[in-house]
């Protein structure tokens, strides 16, 4: 027998204020009703009770929960509300889930006008947060400051088509074993600007999973993972924006994983600070026909990995917008990775520049691309360009400008494809490197226009046990 049971028809308007509800069977149901009804500084305790709070069938009326804690062990969701179609508001909240289900599950084509205001604190031994699966409704976190202990995912939603997600000025913290928050064949909108999300577990901080035709948008909002992984996409084909935000890895694993995602997808960083100690590349992209866009920005690997890993996969789009820099700092790791790669990449009119104990380009076991246009400029200790254990690949360059101040300048080391830098608008530059053009190993075939060194300390021009072709049309300016 459940503590409450207010089924259909009625129209009451109930008030729980200063009190506390303790239910030792089946927790309270409110089932087609349509009152209004109140929870104000109260305390619903269900610790011996097998169902939690569950609110179902709802069409008219309205839920208010002030600054009230709910407890128990059910062996469900601790809170349900399926097929509502009613306002249900939360406002400094205190959520205990004891047993292993959801802490609150949101599901059966609900479109519940939800909204969390206050604080709403959740904590967990090893259940999930908040789950919505199959709903229809608006939910709205604005101005929460939402704190998760113990759980799996934090906001995980399945199955959802036409919902819409606002976040605003919000907070989310805690430790998660799996998502803060976690989307799987859910097309809908989520719009997140101004906020904060903070990963301390192992999970990742946005997991995206098999999405068609989502639109998420991270505005000026500050993601931050002291383990774990960062944004992780895989199977994806929805639009996904990320403007002003700044994303802070402290673990070793990857700031931005995209996977196995079509060309449907879109997913655009644009003034994007990006920065960690990891042992794998910040941004790790592979197997995708997805467009990626980077505009502007910085990219500052503190650790041994790289800023980007392209690869491996034949057809993968990455375009630096035209008009800005991004600036790529590795002074231990990488610049951009191109491993076993192929593709169209187009950096009309960008800039890339920065500083890389690594290459500051780096094409392993790549296969056939372009690299269009754009500038590349190294300052760091590590070579501006390497290349080795191709397989025959063609790699050709348009219109590109590849300029080094310091360290070593370009090598290449059993390839055995072609790499044509023949384009009257390319342009190789070397200045006080430490060394020029290395090639060994090779039998492929190299064309350079407009190549000049300047002051290097080594070898202008270094090749050895080579059967490769090397032209330099238009001649090889070298100056002491």
């Amino acid at each position: 027998v459940a503590l409450l049971n207010i089924a259909q028809n009625d129209k009451s308007q109930l008030s729980f204020i200063n009190t506390k509800l303790t239910a030792s069977s089946y927790g309270m149901v409110f089932d087609g009703v349509s009152g209004v009804y109140t929870f104000k500084n109260a305390i619903l305790d269900m610790q011996g009770s097998k169902k939690g709070l569950t609110i179902k069938a709802v069409i008219d009326g309205s839920f208010s929960f002030d600054n009230s804690t709910i407890t128990g062990k059910p062996k469900t969701s601790l809170i349900t509300l399926a097929s509502n179609s009613v306002p249900v508001l939360f406002n400094d909240m205190s959520l205990d889930q004891k047993g292993t289900g959801e802490t609150l599950s949101i599901a059966a084509g609900d479109t519940t006008k939800f909204s969390v205001t206050g604080s709403l604190s959740i904590t967990a031994k090893g259940g999930g947060g908040i789950l919505f699966n199959n709903v229809g409704g608006t939910y709205d976190f604005s101005g929460a400051n939402i704190n998760m202990v113990g759980v799996t995912n934090g906001l995980n939603i399945l199955n959802t088509s036409n919902g819409i997600f606002k976040f605003d000025t919000t907070t989310i913290k805690g430790n998660y074993s799996k998502a803060v928050i976690a989307m799987n064949k859910s097309p809908m909108a989520i719009n997140f600007n101004s906020g904060s999300v903070t990963q301390s577990g192992n999970g990742a901080i946005l997991f995206v999973n098999k999405d068609t035709n989502s639109e998420i948008t991270f505005t000026n909002t500050v993601m931050t993972a002291t383990s774990g992984t960062g944004l992780s996409f895989d199977s994806v084909s929805g639009r996904y924006n990320f403007s002003g935000v700044t994303v802070n890895m402290n673990g070793s694993e990857s700031a931005v994983t995209i996977n196995n995602s079509t060309s449907l997808a879109s997913i655009s960083f644009d003034n994007t600070k990006i920065s960690g100690r990891t042992d794998n590349a910040l941004i790790n992209l592979s197997a995708n026909a997805v467009a990626i866009n980077i505009s502007g920005g910085t990219i500052t690997q503190s650790g041994t990995g790289g800023a980007i890993k392209v690869g491996p996969s034949s057809i993968q789009q990455l375009i630096f917008a035209g008009g800005k820099t991004t600036t790529i700092n590795a002074p231990n790791g990488y610049g951009v990775l191109f491993n076993g790669a192929g593709g169209i990449y187009d950096f009309t009119g960008a800039s890339l520049r920065g500083s890389t104990k690594g290459s500051f380009i780096d094409f392993t076991a790549s296969n056939t691309m372009t690299i269009n246009k754009g500038s590349f400029t190294q300052n760091g200790s590590g070579p501006l360009l390497s290349a080795s254990n191709d397989s025959g690949a063609a790699i050709i360059f348009t219109g590109t400008a590849l300029m080094a101040t310091s360290g070593q300048g370009l090598y290449f080391d059993d390839t055995h494809g072609s790499y044509d830098f023949s384009d009257s608008g390319n342009n190789i530059s070397l200045t006080n490197t430490t060394s020029g053009l290395s090639i060994t190993d090779s039998s492929g075939v190299f064309n350079f226009a407009n190549f000049k060194i300047d002051k290097v300390k080594g070898n202008y021009v270094y090749t050895n046990n080579n059967t490769a072709k090397i032209n330099f049309l238009g001649g090889l300016k070298t100056q002491n």
